[in-house]
Parts: C-alpha cells; sequence; structure tokens
C-alpha cells in the first residue's frame, strides 16, 4: 500500500463526531429543534455485515434547565426504519417512528376504514417515507431524555449507557403533557413569525423528494 492510497473511507465522521464533548450528556428535559435528517439506509456495513437501516434526527438544544446540558448541544435520535440485513422494521421500531413523527406534529390520527391510524397531517398519506421524516426538520419539540444502562461486552470492557428519548416519546411547546416545562418561546415564535412550524398551527419546513417507504 502506497502512503497516498487512502487508509479507510472518509466521510463518515462529521465534526460533531469529533467534538464529543458537544453531546447532551445530562438527563432530563429539553426543549430541542431538529436541524437535520440524515437517512443511513444501507442494510450492509462496510465489511459486508447486515445492519440495520437507520434514519438519524439530529436534534439541538434550544433551552435547558440549571445543571443540564446547555443551549446547542447535540442529540442524535435514531428511528430504525428496517430490520436488519433487509425487510420491513419489526413491529416495535415502527411503532417509536410513528410515535415520533405524531409527537411532532408531522402525522395525526384519522379514521380510516373504521379503523384509526397515522397518516401525513398535511397529505393523509399512511406510509411513512424519507421525505416525510424530513418534515421534522425546523420544528421545535420537547422531550425527556434519559441515560441507559452500561453495557459490558464479552471481553468485560464496560461502556458508558446512551443518552436516549425512551420511545420516541417528543411534545410540540405548550402541549398539555410537558405545560410544565420551560422553553425558548423567542425561538418559537421568531420561527413561527418566519414561516416555520412551531407548533400547534404554523407552516412546515421545505421537503426533499427522496426514497420510498415502509
Amino acid at each position: 500500500m502506497s502512503e497516498s492510497e487512502a487508509l479507510f473511507t472518509g466521510g463518515a465522521v462529521t465534526k460533531d463526531d469529533i467534538a464529543s464533548d458537544n453531546f447532551v450528556d445530562v438527563a432530563g428535559f429539553y426543549h430541542f429543534q431538529v436541524q437535520e435528517v440524515i437517512p443511513d439506509l444501507a442494510t450492509q456495513n462496510q465489511d459486508g455485515q447486515p445492519k440495520t437501516p437507520v434514519v438519524k434526527v439530529k436534534c439541538v438544544v434550544r433551552h435547558t434547565l440549571e445543571g443540564q446540558s446547555p443551549v446547542g448541544k447535540i442529540l442524535y435520535h435514531d428511528l430504525y426504519v428496517g430490520a436488519k440485513g433487509g425487510g420491513p422494521p419489526p413491529q416495535g421500531s415502527q411503532k417509536n417512528v410513528y410515535t415520533f413523527l405524531v409527537g411532532m406534529g408531522v402525522m395525526a390520527f384519522k379514521e380510516v376504514d373504521g379503523r384509526t391510524i397515522p397518516v401525513d397531517a398535511e397529505t393523509g398519506e399512511a406510509d411513512v417515507s424519507v421525505t416525510m421524516i424530513r418534515k421534522c426538520v425546523g420544528r421545535h419539540f420537547i422531550a425527556k431524555v434519559d441515560q441507559e444502562k452500561d453495557q459490558t461486552d464479552v471481553h468485560g470492557k464496560t461502556y458508558k449507557g446512551k443518552f436516549k428519548i425512551p420511545f420516541s416519546r417528543v411534545y410540540l411547546p405548550g402541549s398539555p403533557e410537558v405545560e410544565k416545562v420551560p422553553y425558548n418561546k423567542a425561538a418559537v415564535e421568531a420561527d413561527k413569525s418566519n414561516g416555520g412550524f412551531s407548533g400547534a398551527s404554523g407552516g412546515s419546513p421545505p421537503v426533499v423528494p427522496d426514497d420510498e417507504g415502509f
């Protein structure tokens, strides 16, 4: 191998990944805004081993409480949209996706053929796609972040538990479930006045066409 030959594939690591201290690392309630939606739909890793397709939702803290991670910290929320190695996602994964999208106001419940199901709040479409998930970009939400239990591998090495949004439970600012949780009202109202989606009313951010859903 020559010195000019690539040692590994570039582009997989971002500035945020390198700056590990830039992530939410304290449990509690936060006001987040979705900054980016990053689909990774491959069903195999670079070694050819099966992997689970995921859509990563990059969330930035807009308001916090004393003793918690400060404004500007980042949390990646994973939405698993397929089975490991290919095929439709397990029911639990699908439920988490629907819970997240309904909580964000992207989907809403509608009665269809005698059944109440989640559909796109704007189009009535029931299938979930990356295009639909991209509608989360720019939206504000409140969520509780918990830390998972530490994990120990077969070699006895212990890894700190990740900080995650349990069961994808998110709420629009001002929702009854989180009415006592403070949030950055100025940021929400500013986005609303600029045509962004900020809560129970307003428009939605631009949608970039993408692939089919499940």
